[in-house]
């Protein structure tokens, strides 16, 4: 984390790797936690490379908030969740997070 975070926290807005940063800052903090899941510091993260258009950050994002942080965090709106996977234009996902199979 200490040497992801200065990157992250470049000024240059459109840097791949600002961004990239951002996006493992998020998993990192989603997946490890340092003990336990800290959706708050991985939304916080996630959302600002998402708002960049990164792709795999909106997807991470949109999951967290329909799956995991969904119900346990006030602030949350599903429908956030729901925006953010269609940002990521990943249909695929979409349908595989709800199990909803196309007929």
């Amino acid at each position: 984390i200490q040497l992801l975070t200065p990157l992250a926290e470049e000024e240059e807005e459109d840097k791949e790797e600002k961004k990239a940063a951002q996006y493992i800052l998020g998993k990192i903090y989603y997946e490890v936690g340092f003990g336990k899941n800290d959706f708050g510091k991985a939304i916080e993260w996630l959302k600002k490379a998402a708002e960049k258009g990164y792709q795999p950050a909106q997807n991470r994002l949109g999951y967290i908030i329909c799956v995991d942080a969904w119900g346990s965090d006030p602030k949350l709106d599903f429908s956030e969740g729901i925006y953010w996977l269609m940002q990521a234009k990943d249909k695929v996902s979409l349908l595989k997070y709800f199990s909803i199979h196309p007929t």
